[in-house]
């Protein structure tokens, strides 16, 4: 069984290009400091009518059913929209014991003083019903 695995999901065009664009180099050079494999999601887990009817962030919830997912003792699952400091950032796995399931509320990383001038700026990459 291999260590870990950190995984992404860009699905779509405008997801999958910015993320190979900007973030897919820092990503890889993390995943090579600390040892784990990268994944990157390309196209639905859930092709079913009622998968696809669902948001794409939804699909994150299928990711540990995956037949490639029991590979690893541990998964990190992160949003495509994660620019990583390889050089900087810690092991996101050594945050969160292995029999627990960490998660991180959204925006919680932001000061609380600037969260207003982040929901009054328009991002090119805004999705309906996500928000700071």
């Amino acid at each position: 069984m291999k260590r870990a695995a950190i995984v992404t999901l860009a699905i779509g065009e405008p997801y999958r290009s910015r993320w190979e664009t900007y973030a897919k180099g820092g990503w890889m050079a993390y995943a090579n400091k600390w040892g784990m494999d990268l994944i990157a999601v390309h196209e639905p887990l859930d092709t079913s009518p009622r998968g696809l009817s669902r948001s794409l962030a939804w699909q994150k919830c299928l990711v540990l059913s995956q037949e490639w997912a029991s590979q690893y003792e541990r998964i990190a699952i992160l949003d495509c929209d994660i620019a990583i400091n390889a050089l900087d950032a810690p092991n996101v796995l050594d945050q969160v014991e292995p029999e627990h399931v960490g998660g991180v509320i959204s925006c919680a990383q932001i000061h609380e003083d600037l969260r207003p001038m982040l929901r009054a700026k328009k991002w090119p990459y805004d999705v309906p019903g996500v928000t700071c």
